[in-house]
């Protein structure tokens, strides 16, 4: 996760495990300044996401997560990183 540090303002909150971390679609959204989460859900891989309950202000609601690799996918697609190949995020 190293390259987070190139993206300026950056400041998720981290969800999941250090192993397998993972962002609120909503919160990054709303940092990258996407207008539409939707849209950006729609242009990650089934394999990069995944819907998860989170309680918020006493009830629980079905909320859309990505994975580090879907995070990347869309700091990528949003120009906030250089293109590179896949391969590369993992080391």
């Amino acid at each position: 996760m190293n390259e987070l540090s190139q993206v300026e303002n950056f400041n998720a909150k981290i969800y999941g495990t250090a192993e397998e971390p993972l962002f609120l679609a909503r919160d990054i959204a709303e940092m990258l300044e996407i207008k539409n989460n939707r849209d950006m859900l729609n242009n990650v891989d089934d394999d990069e996401k995944l819907m998860s309950v989170v309680s918020t202000s006493g009830q629980n609601r079905q909320m859309w997560f990505l994975t580090e690799s879907g995070l990347y996918e869309v700091l990528k697609k949003n120009g906030y990183l250089p293109l590179v190949e896949r391969d590369d995020l993992a080391s």
